[in-house]
């Protein structure tokens, strides 16, 4: 349970609705949406985008199975993930759900022998810059994605001391 009221459970296909819905509400809140096709595939079949390649879909939900946050972790190659589709609806936000999920799929990566794991936001999504920069990663470029501007982030898990899976990426605590 996350803040008392949500739980964080592994996505399955029946939710794909609920997800494409929270997808596209927090792309359009930012001014992040993009036209592109193809950008947005994944979602059509999470199951096997991401369980069934290596990585993880994790969405928190109400007691009435209402989708309320979601973030995927997806396995690129080698030792390297990529965190996709971190949303949470706008109501539910500034209770810890975008945090723990992150938490939780930075766990996974380390678990499964992760060295690396990169994401990208839009330069307009303050927040989540500000969320991705104090779980320790780095901005390391500036790109257009599906036209629109993003900053692509690093953290390394292994490779020195600053970049070494630390307490903040362990699994929740109890209570959270």
């Amino acid at each position: 349970m996350v803040d008392g009221r949500f739980n964080i459970i592994p996505a399955v296909n029946t939710y794909i609705d609920q997800i494409k819905a929270l997808h596209v509400a927090g792309l359009m809140e930012s001014g992040s949406f993009s036209l592109e096709p193809g950008l947005d595939a994944d979602l059509d079949d999470v199951e096997a985008n991401y369980f069934a390649k290596g990585g993880v879909y994790l969405l928190a939900v109400d007691p009435a199975g209402k989708v309320v946050g979601m973030g995927a972790l997806r396995y690129i190659d080698g030792r390297q993930f990529e965190i996709k589709r971190m949303r949470v609806a706008a109501e539910y936000r500034r209770c810890g759900i975008a945090a723990e999920l992150l938490r939780r799929l930075l766990s996974v990566a380390c678990e499964r022998g992760g060295e690396a794991v990169v994401l990208d936001t839009s330069v307009k999504q303050y927040a989540a810059q500000k969320l991705y920069e104090s779980f320790g990663f780095v901005p390391m470029a500036v790109a257009s994605i599906g036209g629109v501007k993003s900053l692509i982030y690093k953290k390394g898990l292994l490779d020195s001391p600053d970049e070494r899976a630390t307490p903040d990426i362990l699994p929740a605590r109890e209570g959270l």
